[in-house]
């Protein structure tokens, strides 16, 4: 009897220790859920909701920083003590806080001297490269004493540590290259493989500004790396250079190209290279709409190579063009057409505009039209006229079909 008591002692004993130990380890299980939430939470708004992640943990140094760097966003030219004695105590707790030392800079640069304040960026900097803020007012510290060099050092840095920082430098550098030392120093990056000249080069041709200086970039540094990204770069900006009216930086980037002749630039003999656009208008170029357009046919390697054109009826307009550089002078002109059909007052004109000036308006020297297959004319090209746009205009006359054409070639060569 008890033997059994004692037994049912023990056996109590043990189910309270279990109980008790069952409640130890869902109060550690919820003290331990709370605690993860509290650090899940402070790792989400250290950096966007700092104060959030102070409530919750009032010595974190990154939170500190952060806050010390919101505070003087909010009054750039005014920050308020708070800002200072933010940024020291996130130092306190964590020395290695490049942020902090960035923000004391931007305070002592406002409230101290320009020298204390670099000092405190250069020491942000050396702790990490990777503190983008610290590279940003380095790039504005160099500018102001013109040293490109280590400007566009900062420049790299930067664009690599955080890509986003384009929005801003990549304007500035655009309106800085008409600068030819700005354009040397920079010929590097431009070459760097798994850089950022390719997005540059890209960014400043959607500005379209500074069009001649960015010829002079791809020009002087020989391009990106990337051969068929960098032949479409030329392409567009050799597009925009004679749309802008700046022919001969266009002459001169084409002639970079590779597989480029200068031959080229006074030739209208069809190319292979026509089929894809890549020489722009100094190549063969098709003005494609609903109502006409062509393309080429044949293959170059057999000397087959022929323009195929068409227009509606009730159409006139220009449907293919190319870029010439022709000296002064008299030339003959012929073209050979292979096939011709058209509804009654349908025609091909051949025209040659001077391309003089900025502007839509360029002046006709000379035009010839027909429906004969084989064509010969004259041209004279005046002296005051260096660099001229053949057209090709197709009229689809009146009725249902149109016009259709195949051109066999297009010469045009000096008089002897």
């Amino acid at each position: 009897m008890a033997s059994r008591k004692k037994t049912n002692s023990i056996v109590a004993a043990m189910k309270e220790i279990g109980v008790r130990r069952i409640a130890f380890l869902v109060f550690a299980g919820i003290v331990s859920a709370v605690f993860a939430l509290m650090l899940a939470v402070n790792g989400l708004t250290r950096l966007r909701n700092p104060s959030v992640a102070l409530a919750l943990f009032p010595n974190d140094s990154v939170a500190l920083g952060a806050q010390a760097e919101q505070l003087a966003l909010a009054k750039p030219t005014d920050p308020p003590l708070e800002v200072r004695a933010l940024a020291i105590a996130a130092l306190r707790n964590q020395a290695i806080n490049p942020r902090a030392l960035r923000v004391l800079g931007g305070y002592a640069e406002v409230r101290s001297t320009l020298a204390e304040a670099e000092q405190l960026i250069l020491m942000a900097q050396r702790l990490s490269r990777r503190e983008s803020g610290a590279q940003m007012w380095l790039v504005e510290a160099n500018a102001r004493r013109n040293d490109t060099k280590q400007t566009l050092v900062h420049y790299d840095v930067a664009l690599r540590v955080r890509p986003d920082n384009s929005l801003i430098l990549f304007p500035r550098l655009a309106a800085a290259i008409e600068d030819a030392e700005i354009r040397a120093a920079l010929k590097p990056y431009i070459r760097a493989k798994n850089g950022w000249g390719e997005r540059f080069i890209a960014d400043a041709l959607n500005l379209n500004t500074n069009l001649p200086a960015l010829a002079a970039v791809m020009i002087d540094s020989g391009g990106i790396p990337d051969p068929r990204a960098n032949r479409e770069l030329q392409t567009t900006l050799i597009g925009r250079l004679v749309d802008g009216g700046y022919y001969q930086d266009a002459r001169r980037l084409f002639l970079t190209m590779r597989g480029a002749s200068a031959k080229r630039l006074t030739s209208t003999a069809f190319d292979p290279v026509d089929r894809t656009g890549i020489h722009g208008p100094i190549g063969w170029q098709m003005i494609e709409e609903a109502d006409g357009g062509g393309g080429f046919t044949g293959a170059a390697e057999q000397g087959d190579l022929a323009l195929e054109i068409f227009t509606n009826a009730d159409n006139t307009r220009p449907v293919a063009r190319k870029l010439l550089y022709l000296a002064a002078g008299n030339y003959n002109f012929a073209v050979d057409v292979a096939r011709l059909q058209t509804d009654p007052g349908g025609y091909l004109r051949w025209q040659l505009r001077c391309m003089r000036g900025v502007g839509a308006d360029k002046p006709l020297i000379w035009s010839v039209q027909g429906v004969e297959r084989n064509i010969r004319s004259t041209v004279a090209i005046p002296a005051a006229c260096p660099v001229q746009m053949l057209e090709l205009v197709a009229a689809g006359g009146q009725g249902q079909s149109g016009i259709e054409a195949t051109i066999r070639s297009v010469k045009i060569a000096p008089q002897n």
